[in-house]
């Protein structure tokens, strides 16, 4: 998988709290914005995320650092502009 960010992001173990500051935001609204794929991501114990539901959720929200700007299929393929100088990626479509 192809990962663009402005700053390298290490997947490993996070607590709720750690990963919610790397996206900036506040750990309840990381809470919320996880609700949706919840079933995928499996309990969370004590605030803590281990690295296969780290990896979960970079694929659902992105990874940090990066803002999509437009995400489009085309002909089987994920095409992202990302802000940052307004590059496209063109990237397999994940299922």
């Amino acid at each position: 998988m192809l990962v663009v960010t402005e700053t390298p992001v290490e997947v490993r173990n996070y607590t709720i709290g750690e990963l919610a500051q790397k996206y900036g935001i506040d750990p309840r609204t990381l809470r919320k914005r996880l609700e949706p794929f919840s079933e995928k991501l499996g309990k969370i114990i004590r605030g803590q995320l281990d690295y296969h539901q780290v990896l979960i959720i970079f694929k659902e929200l992105g990874p940090p650092g990066v803002k999509v700007v437009e995400e489009s299929l085309v002909d089987g393929f994920t095409v992202v502009c990302l802000e940052k100088n307004k590059t496209m990626y063109v990237l397999p479509k994940v299922a």
